[in-house]
């Protein structure tokens, strides 16, 4: 668990942990620097046993921050992500768990998630599913679909041992989440598991950091802002093509002809303008649609 002035809903967030039909053996926190009762909170919570907390001297992110808490976790051990201000349901870990080994082969790295019930501050449901929520639900999760943008809410996953090792390894300050980093590793030359019952519920407010990243746009709104792309020197899929790039440095050896030709077909795309981007991205995406509209 990655922490920042999350006393609102951190007590919530641990409770939901401390009901789980499966314990976990350690509940690693980096805290960012908090300011509020953050600290306080977590060393007077239930699960204060099986904690182990490290303070950040100074803000270093919420990437850094993940980062830091993996690193401390027992080596052999499955992680299961975390935020502040979310509510596990009950059976989280133990489904995350039984996913996951069921993929025994420990010399690749392996990502299981999941959906999650969207709710807001005060824990009113606003969609059943955070995937039908945000569209995501809409395209088939492969390899050629995710270079395109992340479909994996962090806090929903859990990784094997390996994965860890390439999550310490992303390199630092960079504009992408550790999320998109290990999910796009994990469907280039790992594997992928999406479990389709909402196993959390994931908390939208003000402060949340993540959400604008996900949230669903009305179909005047996308136009607004293809509009918008087409004019300005905004690059449509900076990002993602800065990701892709990082990843194919690293670990192109482990990487199929295949994907290696599909990847830099992706990159290549760097200096194209918006709308030539927009064509291969309705190219591509033409044979993955579940429902387009």
């Amino acid at each position: 668990m990655a922490t920042y002035n999350g006393a609102k809903f951190l007590e919530a967030q641990l409770d939901s942990i401390a009901a789980q039909t499966r314990m976990p053996m350690e509940l690693v926190i980096c805290d960012d620097a908090s300011t509020d009762e953050t600290i306080n909170i977590i060393k007077a919570h239930i699960l204060a046993p099986i904690i182990k907390l490290v303070v950040n001297p100074k803000n270093l992110g919420v990437v850094a921050s993940f980062k830091i808490a993996a690193s401390l976790c027992h080596s052999k051990n499955y992680i299961a992500f975390c935020d502040q201000d979310d509510i596990w349901h009950n059976n989280k870990l133990e489904e995350n768990f039984n996913a996951i080994v069921n993929f025994t082969n420990e010399k690749i790295p392996v990502l299981v998630y999941s959906d999650a019930v969207f709710i807001d501050a005060s824990k009113n449901i606003i969609n059943k599913s955070f995937m039908n929520e945000t569209g995501i639900d809409k395209y088939q999760h492969v390899y050629q679909t995710v270079l395109f943008g992340s479909i994996i809410l962090g806090c929903s996953i859990m990784i094997n041992p390996i994965l860890r090792n390439y999550l310490l390894a992303m390199p630092d300050q960079l504009n992408f989440n550790h999320d998109a980093w290990m999910s796009l590793i994990c469907f280039s030359f790992g594997l992928c598991h999406f479990i389709q019952d909402p196993l959390l519920d994931y908390r939208k407010h003000d402060q949340n950091s993540t959400i604008s990243n996900f949230e669903k746009k009305s179909s005047v709104n996308r136009l607004n802002i293809q509009l918008k792309a087409i004019f300005s020197e905004k690059q449509y899929l900076i990002n993602e093509i800065e990701l892709a790039k990082n990843i194919l440095e690293k670990y192109e050896t482990e990487f199929t002809s295949t994907k290696i030709r599909q990847i830099k077909k992706f990159i290549a795309l760097e200096h194209r303008p918006y709308l030539y981007k927009k064509l291969y991205f309705e190219f591509v995406f033409l044979k993955y649609w579940k429902k387009r509209f």
